[in-house]
């Protein structure tokens, strides 16, 4: 697998997130003007069905599909398999006499794959777009054009875009086998590997979870970010005079000076321009 690597490792300069300014959405994208807070989603508000679900399997020779077994008991014991200490010892004796029958059995496996699920499902991921001009993520997440983008500094020491990691896009569906998998290449081959239908996006994640450098604690929902980092706004090449008029008191009162642009329909090719209004 293609090794993931953070904004700051790969001196990207900017990170962009597609907002719409209409209905209930309007008001949470004020409030990311107004408390300097991005909203870290679960995986199961994904509107990919593929997304943070990679295949699973526990296949392995015996004696390691063993060792990671009695560590696996020894290390979380009923938080996995949700028993008592007496029925994790008679299950282990179980695996223990008979290993591969138990390693093919769906049940187990079934069991395995939900207690990696309730970690996934711990976690927060803010999605955000390497392109301010990507046309299609205009029509999907800011209101076919009507809405914003943000455009956040993504230069090391900014929280929490520092932390970004780049999706890498594939045909092929990852399988996790937590017997080999390290936490790294779990954690790569659940949030940060999606299908090359949604490569158009150029996604790139910050994902919060337990010793995350973006939350110690971790898990999803608004998360503080850097007042300074974000420093531009770009308007959908339909935005309505209102939503421009209320984003320019938005920006008023910020200590850093906030640029406005806005995406214009280029004349001869099918693209957008983004072209400079100044500071708002």
């Amino acid at each position: 697998m293609t090794k993931t690597m953070s904004a700051s490792e790969e001196d990207t300069p900017y990170l962009y997130k597609y907002r719409s300014m209409d209905g209930s959405a309007r008001d949470r994208t004020r409030s990311i003007f107004s408390d300097n807070k991005l909203w870290f989603a679960q995986a199961s508000d994904f509107n990919d069905p593929f997304d943070s679900a990679p295949g699973f399997s526990v296949e392995a020779p015996a004696p390691t599909f063993l060792r990671y077994i009695e560590k696996l008991f020894k290390k979380k014991g009923g938080q996995v398999l949700g028993a008592d200490k007496h029925a994790l010892r008679a299950r282990l004796r179980e695996i223990q006499r008979e290993p591969q029958s138990i390693q093919k059995s769906p049940d187990f496996v079934a069991e395995m794959r939900r207690a990696t699920a309730l970690g996934v499902n711990q976690a927060g991921v803010l999605s955000l777009s390497a392109r301010p001009d990507a046309v299609l993520m205009w029509s999907h997440y800011a209101s076919s054009h009507t809405g914003i983008c943000l455009r956040f500094r993504a230069t090391e020491g900014i929280i929490p875009f520092r932390a970004a990691q780049r999706i890498v896009y594939q045909a092929e569906r990852p399988v996790l086998n937590p017997v080999f998998d390290e936490p790294d290449a779990i954690m790569a081959k659940t949030f940060l590997t999606k299908a090359d239908f949604w490569q158009y996006e150029e996604e790139w994640r910050v994902i919060s979870h337990p010793g995350s450098p973006v939350n110690q604690v971790g898990g999803y929902g608004a998360m503080p970010f850097d007042p300074d980092a974000l420093d531009g706004v770009i308007f959908g090449c339909k935005a309505r005079q209102r939503d421009i008029d209320d984003v320019r008191s938005w920006v008023a009162g910020r200590k850093q000076p906030v640029e406005l642009l806005r995406a214009v329909s280029d004349p001869d090719f099918f693209r957008l321009d983004i072209v400079s209004l100044g500071s708002g």
